[in-house]
């Protein structure tokens, strides 16, 4: 936890080391799979105490007022994504990869056949159903690559393509780069979804969370 961040700063978050921790332990479960080692080091409990406990309360977002100054500073490329995140509160791992395969225009539906935490049998996936906007705004696309969002040459944007445009944006608005970041794009849907009277489940369902205990903690 005391390793600088890469780009300078104080210690690493809490959930900073989860995400580490978690990835350690899902690459030694893959070493075992491949018998390349006998047993995993991790303890099976989750009462361990090798993790940081999560810290429940509500999570920074931006307001409605913010988001039309965010989208409105925004270079144009990166403007679609902005509003796709913000309509849909995909995680930006989820965005980044979306392809043309996965959105069926027609009935307005992402399919996310990859996710961070739900598997689905069936192999279509967690859906996310798309507004009106939504879907007008995907249809205004060009679609000359496989990939939903890309660059010059068809390949996919990364974080590191979006993560100092995207910093960039907010310090012009006054907005604190160092206390928001583009996951709170996915933390706006939610609450403002929360703050117009949404139920708890529709906003579980919307974020895709495997308990609706997260979406009440947060």
């Amino acid at each position: 936890k005391g390793t600088p961040k890469q780009r300078g700063g104080d210690e690493v978050t809490d959930s900073t080391v989860n995400r580490a921790m978690a990835g350690l332990r899902r690459l030694f479960n893959f070493a075992v799979s491949r018998e390349y080692m006998e047993d995993n080091p991790f303890p099976k409990t989750s009462k361990s105490g090798l993790f940081y406990p999560d810290q429940k309360g509500i999570r920074n977002f931006f307001t409605e007022e913010q988001i039309e100054g965010i989208i409105e500073a925004s270079p144009e490329w990166l403007k679609p994504m902005i509003l796709t995140a913000y309509y849909t509160g995909l995680r930006q791992g989820e965005l980044l990869g979306l392809r043309w395969e996965w959105i069926d225009l027609k009935e307005g539906i992402i399919y996310l056949p990859s996710t961070k935490t739900m598997k689905d049998l069936t192999g279509k996936g967690q859906m996310v159903v798309m507004q009106r906007e939504l879907i007008e705004l995907f249809e205004s696309l060009p679609k000359r690559s496989e990939w939903v969002f890309y660059r010059t040459d068809g390949n996919p944007y990364t974080r590191d393509h979006v993560y100092g445009p995207f910093k960039k944006v907010l310090k012009s608005l006054g907005i604190d780069p160092g206390k928001y970041a583009w996951k709170e794009l996915r933390h706006t849907t939610a609450s403002l979804m929360h703050r117009k009277g949404v139920p708890t489940l529709a906003i579980k369902d919307q974020l895709r969370h495997s308990n609706i205990s997260t979406t009440v903690d947060f």
